[in-house]
């Protein structure tokens, strides 16, 4: 291959990493921004969430647009994706996973009030975990837009109506959530 072709590889290259890394769509920030003015934040958790800032270029906390851990085991010698990667040509970047319940950042666990309808508009939302809050109500008909929703994660919240991941099946992609192995639905220790 000669020094010219590389180079055009490679400009090639660059130009589809900046693109997929570009600014997150605009209906995906609305959304986040939406969740965040109808949850307490106690923590201020979210304090770095606002109009000027961007959930994927900024790294806004909890917010991943990309299907990476969002923690990595000492020693592990790859990445392996905790969702189904975004097969995404759009312009933009897209939330693809929600994580304000894990027990390696207990600080993470301070938001409540109902479960925001908001998320509901998240479509490309893969990883949807906030366990271990102090969320109250019923899981919002909203979310049912979810379709591409892989790991629902509502564990010790307060969460009334009928749970079940069978009763939450319809917020999980049908064909996700018969067939595919990481799928993950839990809602125990709730109302």
């Amino acid at each position: 291959m000669g020094a010219s072709t590389l180079y055009m590889a490679l400009l090639l290259l660059l130009g589809t990493l900046s693109s997929a890394a570009g600014q997150t769509m605009p209906s995906d920030k609305e959304a986040l921004l939406g969740f965040k003015a109808s949850v307490i934040d106690n923590g201020l958790v979210l304090a770095s969430w606002t109009n000027d800032t961007d959930p994927c270029i900024d790294q806004w906390t909890g917010i991943s647009c990309t299907c990476y851990p969002f923690f990595e085991e000492s020693g592990a010698p790859k990445r392996v994706p905790s969702c189904t990667p975004l097969d995404w040509t759009g312009d933009g970047s897209r939330v693809l996973q929600i994580n304000f319940g894990d027990l390696r950042i207990n600080d993470w666990n301070f938001l409540g009030g109902n479960l925001p309808a908001w998320l509901g508009n998240l479509t490309a939302l893969r990883v949807l975990n906030l366990k271990n809050n102090n969320f109250t109500g019923e899981i919002p008909s909203q979310w049912s837009k979810l379709t591409n929703l892989e790991q629902l994660i509502l564990a010790g919240n307060n969460i009334t109506g009928e749970l079940g991941c069978r009763q939450a099946a319809g917020l999980l992609n049908s064909q996700t959530y018969n067939s595919f192995h990481r799928t993950r639905c839990s809602l125990d220790h709730n109302s």
